[in-house]
């Protein structure tokens, strides 16, 4: 059987000394009073008008231009085999260029 040691000290006194002990309130912790009032970012608000923006936009041009005409533009555009008939292309649908060209794309 193990004999306690006389020249151990007591426990109390071989512990570490430790920082008196803090009132915590219920309510309310330090960090949530340091982080302050939650709010919605700033930048969340700009997205959600610029998407608003963005879908009033799409609905005018959706409006303004011809999507049968654009269709067959972004056919020949695609199919073209060369800068030159890129431009053919272009030429031959100038209204429709024109039109995309005034709504700022």
């Amino acid at each position: 059987m193990l004999a306690c040691s006389k020249k151990s000290p007591p426990l109390e006194k071989a512990a570490l000394p430790r920082a008196p002990v803090r009132a915590v309130s219920t309510t309310i912790s330090y960090t949530r009073a340091a982080a302050g009032p939650r709010s919605v970012p700033p930048v969340a608000k700009q997205n959600q008008t610029s998407t608003e923006d963005d879908l009033k936009q799409l609905m005018i041009i959706i409006s303004t231009i011809d999507t049968n005409e654009f269709t067959t533009l972004a056919k020949k555009f695609r199919a073209a085999a060369n800068p030159t008939e890129k431009l053919t292309s272009l030429i031959e649908h100038a209204s429709l260029v024109e039109a995309i060209k005034n709504n700022k794309f």
